[in-house]
């Protein structure tokens, strides 16, 4: 598949609901929004996207598995209450993608715009919201049986605020912990790249994902390019081998040259 063709397929694959993010991992979906706007992007993003969309399309059972979870969560609450605490929260301040993390807060823009989203997913999204208000201490637990009553001193009532204040600040440095962590599962969890583009011999060296009888392989090819030109020099599976290949490669290239 040419360049062009695999950011169609990451075009249509999108449009269908696969969420920006699952397959934007590094871009935290703002690669993929580019490319829906029509605007340019790195032809090395656009490879690992793809390489992402095509690890997400082995195992499409995942979100869907992940949703049902809320099939019947807070069923207590309309969806219509739901939708308006969400749309509410988000005017306060919160972040689109705290409360759909998954999905790079896109939910969320839909339904500012008024568009429709799953029912699970807005489950998902309220339960998540109903999470980050516990966290932070604006929803009251609830009610236990009443006790018999006693007189707190000033002081003591000074010292429960305090734990109180110290309690909230461990809870918001364990959400944090946690939320580094599931960002490292996530990028971990997919095909693993280079962060810095490999330099041997002057050229950059990448991974690319050859499709091969409908199944995947990720080969390294050197980008070699001359007067606006660009030529790929391949490597194979093993990157040791690079600077051999590329060695190689222009030496037989200046011998037809001569």
């Amino acid at each position: 598949m040419t360049i062009n063709e695999k950011a169609e397929e990451i075009k249509k694959a999108v449009q269908s609901g696969v969420a920006k993010r699952a397959i934007d991992r590094k871009g935290n979906g703002v690669n993929v929004r580019r490319l829906l706007e029509g605007k340019k992007v790195a032809e090395e993003c656009i490879e690992e996207i793809y390489a992402n969309l095509f690890e997400y399309r082995k195992s499409p059972g995942e979100r869907k598995a992940r949703l049902e979870k809320y099939s019947h969560s807070h069923s207590e609450v309309s969806q219509k209450e739901k939708v308006k605490a969400i749309r509410k929260a988000i005017k306060s301040g919160m972040k689109k993608s705290d409360l759909d993390p998954f999905g790079g807060g896109d939910a969320v823009r839909k339904l500012e715009k008024g568009e429709p989203v799953g029912a699970y997913k807005i489950n998902e999204m309220y339960e998540k919201l109903l999470s980050l208000k516990h966290a932070a201490g604006k929803v009251p637990a609830k009610k236990k049986a009443k006790r018999q009553k006693k007189q707190v001193s000033k002081k003591g009532e000074a010292f429960t605020e305090k734990k109180f204040v110290e309690q909230k600040e461990q809870i918001s440095t364990l959400l944090e912990k946690v939320k580094i962590l599931e960002e490292k599962v996530i990028a971990l969890s997919g095909v693993v790249n280079t962060k810095t583009p490999l330099k041997v011999l002057g050229l950059t060296v990448t991974q690319k994902l050859d499709i091969v009888k409908g199944k995947g392989y990720r080969r390294w090819y050197a980008i070699y390019r001359e007067n606006g030109t660009r030529q790929w020099i391949y490597i194979g599976k093993d990157v040791n081998k690079a600077e051999e290949k590329i060695q190689s490669w222009l030496e037989k290239r200046r011998s037809n040259h001569v």
